[in-house]
């Protein structure tokens, strides 16, 4: 999970919901917040990438995509156009 909080910049609370009866702290296994959905999706989306497009390592290293490759440390993903 701490790859997850250096790649996006964010603390658990981002993703998990504070308990529902008034204790201090998160419900882990709590799916009231939605962002937890969206970071399932991403999960989902970035071995998909992997499995389809870098099965094969490379001059021996196996080069795959995670959260940083497209968060580095942010919640919104930044992207650079190239120009012909």
């Amino acid at each position: 999970m701490k790859s997850f909080n250096m790649a996006l910049g964010v603390k658990c609370n981002h993703c998990h919901a504070p308990k529902a009866n008034g204790e201090k702290g998160l419900d882990f296994a709590s799916d009231a917040n939605p962002k937890k959905d969206v970071a399932r999706w991403m999960i989902k989306m970035t071995s998909q990438i992997n499995k389809k497009h870098f099965k094969h390592a490379h001059e021996g290293v196996l080069h795959q995509i995670a959260c940083n490759s497209c968060h580095n440390g942010k919640t919104e993903v930044f992207t650079v156009e190239k120009h012909k």
